[in-house]
């Protein structure tokens, strides 16, 4: 015999309606499990990117000095530590503007935190003026060659 009091002082009763309500109330109070996220087809690290182009600032600069110093003497015949070392340092200035970029999504982005992009991209900027500081003479070499920049004669009006 199933007693559907509150006071069942059988024992026989093995549903109580306290119990039904509890049961119920739990069953919609509980929220469902968020599905997971699908994976991303390239998982893109912020931290990897800065550090990537920090090290072609580096790099790049060394190398431009090292072809600057041991190369050539002349305006025209770059070395291959010059050219390679242009490159690498130069398209490390170029990714200022895309960590601005990326700086920008990451505030309407609530997954990225965006204290932690703005931290890389100046760590990426501090080490590329930090890199042009030291291997200046072998960036800027190429602005006094001919007639393109500042040189020996430049007030006597040849």
């Amino acid at each position: 015999m199933v007693k559907w009091s509150e006071d069942d002082s059988d024992g026989d009763a093995p549903l109580r309606w306290r119990d039904l309500l509890s049961a119920t109330l739990t069953e919609t109070v509980q929220e469902p499990a968020p599905a997971p996220r699908p994976p991303r087809p390239f998982p893109f690290r912020h931290s990897t990117f800065c550090g990537v182009l920090a090290g072609l600032a580096f790099f790049g600069g060394l190398f431009m000095l090292l072809g600057f110093l041991y190369g050539t003497d002349g305006c025209d015949d770059d070395s291959l530590f010059e050219i390679l070392g242009g490159w690498m340092f130069y398209l490390s200035v170029a990714g200022v503007p895309v960590n601005g970029f990326i700086f920008f999504v990451s505030l309407a982005d609530k997954e990225t935190q965006s204290s932690e992009v703005f931290l890389w991209s100046m760590l990426h900027v501090a080490v590329l003026v930090m890199s042009f500081v030291a291997f200046a003479a072998g960036i800027t070499q190429d602005m006094f060659c001919g007639s393109g920049g500042p040189h020996y004669d430049l007030g006597a009006g040849f």
